[in-house]
């Protein structure tokens, strides 16, 4: 984040910080596990399998690790900034890296959607409302998130 906070306009001061919950990470790990279950069960109950199915399986568990290791390195490298002009968001997905920025002048309202998990493990999507459209992002601590957007500090 060090480079973003290098990168501020003049007189630009950073407000706030923030990221994504590692509980958003979950979902996409459950779902893999669960499709991956039927190639890991024969091994985890002594099943004899041939080379074939062995070497599938063995595909399928480096396929998990990489993707959750990619989840992982996801959740803890987004980052978010609210500034006195503008809102920075840095996704950073090992391979590519995505920027984004919204003028705080450009801003027209805010949106908080919290599930039962989001309200206990305090995380939720932000939806932000320009004049061109709007931007979502899922953040630790929303509503102190959405409070720095409205009272610009």
């Amino acid at each position: 984040m060090e480079r973003v906070d290098g990168n501020l306009m003049p007189n630009e001061q950073v407000l706030y910080k923030t990221r994504k919950h590692w509980v958003c990470v979950m979902k996409s790990l459950i779902v893999t596990l669960a499709i991956s279950l039927p190639f890991i069960l024969p091994f985890v109950f002594n099943v004899p399998v041939d080379k074939i199915a062995g070497l599938t399986v063995a595909f399928t568990l480096a396929s998990i690790i990489g993707l959750v290791f990619m989840l992982v390195y996801a959740c803890i490298f987004t980052k978010v900034l609210v500034t006195n002009k503008r809102i920075i968001g840095v996704i950073d997905m090992f391979v590519k890296k995505f920027h984004f920025e919204i003028l705080l002048s450009q801003i027209t309202s805010t949106e908080i959607k919290q599930n039962f998990l989001g309200k206990l493990f305090n995380y939720g999507s932000v939806t932000v409302y320009t004049s061109n459209g709007k931007d979502s992002f899922t953040v630790i601590k929303p509503f102190e998130f959405q409070n720095r957007i409205e009272n610009r500090g």
